[in-house]
């Protein structure tokens, strides 16, 4: 559809249908478009999230150009950009712009995507979520931790759209900008933390420990920078953040069984919970 997007050069890529499939195409003048391919599961509610989402974080979030058929896929064309992965950057080159693009993300979404009523409170979600786990033989550790665990303080944390599944592979670094992609997951969990959570944990390889090293680092390093002030604008503190651990995973490990995660993939995740639930005390 080179008439909808405007261009006439050739544009060059080469595809492989999967599940879902994402392209980035080359055109000859230099432009990048990145195309998101279906092979049956409509793309609109996604479409529809990327031009709200790219509204209000029009810098951050890659612009969302057309929905489109072929067949029966759906494809979703937006603008494309030539990036590289977060964490093969060093952090200190990139910094101040890493601050910056997730105190902007956290900000406006506590502005723009507040939600007042929801279906299930922070407490019942998660509680439904860690009963649907059983079959991962975490039955026992998990209802442990479910009868000891003070739910309380999430009481007064608001409830907030996120991104949904934000790993640090889903962050981009082009020159010195950031780039956020993937937005199909957002507003599945309202729990503030989650996706602050999820980036750190990617980030440093699934290691809680290495992780709580540079969270309760007096160095002042660019995530215990954000974190601050995440916890200033949602109520929240390091020690209510570090109790959820074990809630973040059971939400993202359910979220991803729902959407047909890989098996492989969902072990990985499993054994992550259990070696949170084990640092925690639920054997």
């Amino acid at each position: 559809r080179r008439d909808l997007l405007g261009v006439t050069e050739k544009a060059h890529c080469n595809i492989s249908f999967g599940k879902s499939t994402s392209v980035q195409v080359l055109v000859e003048n230099g432009y990048h478009l990145h195309l998101k391919i279906s092979t049956g599961a409509s793309l609109m509610k996604e479409y529809e999230t990327l031009k709200e989402v790219y509204a209000v974080l029009p810098k951050i979030v890659p612009k969302p150009i057309a929905l489109e058929k072929i067949g029966l896929r759906d494809v979703i064309i937006s603008e494309g950009v030539k990036h590289g992965i977060l964490n093969k950057f060093d952090s200190l080159t990139i910094n101040k712009q890493i601050i910056e693009t997730f105190n902007k993300v956290n900000e406006v979404s506590l502005k723009h995507f507040l939600e007042k009523k929801p279906k299930k409170n922070h407490a019942a979600m998660v509680n439904d979520s860690a009963l649907t786990l059983n079959q991962l033989d975490l039955a026992q550790p998990l209802n442990k931790w479910l009868s000891e665990f003070d739910f309380s303080p999430l009481k007064n944390i608001p409830y907030v759209k996120q991104h949904g599944d934000l790993a640090s592979n889903n962050v981009g670094v082009y020159k010195k900008d950031i780039y956020i992609f993937d937005w199909e997951d957002f507003g599945r969990v309202l729990l503030p933390g989650y996706d602050m959570f999820l980036f750190a944990f990617t980030y440093y390889k699934l290691d809680l420990d290495k992780m709580d090293f540079f969270i309760l680092s007096k160095s002042n390093n660019f995530l215990n920078q954000i974190l601050k002030r995440y916890f200033a604008n949602t109520g929240m503190d390091i020690h209510l953040f570090k109790k959820m651990y074990v809630a973040y995973i059971i939400l993202f490990l359910c979220s991803k069984r729902d959407l047909g995660y890989s098996k492989n993939a969902q072990d990985q995740w499993a054994h992550c919970l259990r070696l949170a639930l084990d640092r925690d005390g639920f054997s």
